[in-house]
């Protein structure tokens, strides 16, 4: 878990993680529930532990690459503490 914090923390500026809460569908009740002025290590909390309880931590990973595919390989390897779903274009 600490590799994908790295990720979302060196990977995304604070705007980039708002506009991945705000326009990425699965992640948009995060965006509901951050408060104005939240700082950076907040918000990227706030998305490991939504993606952990919703089994979301692989669709954030991928996000994560295509957004920084450099950064990604940087910090592998990456192990998810839930079950792999399959991803929105698989269903």
């Amino acid at each position: 878990m600490r590799n994908i914090q790295t990720l979302l923390t060196q990977g995304f500026t604070e705007q980039d993680l708002r506009d991945l809460c705000f326009y990425e569908p699965e992640f948009r009740p995060v965006h509901e529930q951050l408060p104005h002025g939240v700082s950076k290590a907040e918000i990227v909390r706030c998305l490991l532990e939504y993606a952990e309880q919703k089994m979301l931590l692989d669709i954030l990973l991928d996000l994560a690459k295509k957004h920084n595919p450099a950064r990604y390989k940087q910090h592998q390897p990456y192990f998810t503490l839930t079950p792999q779903r399959p991803h929105r274009d698989q269903r």
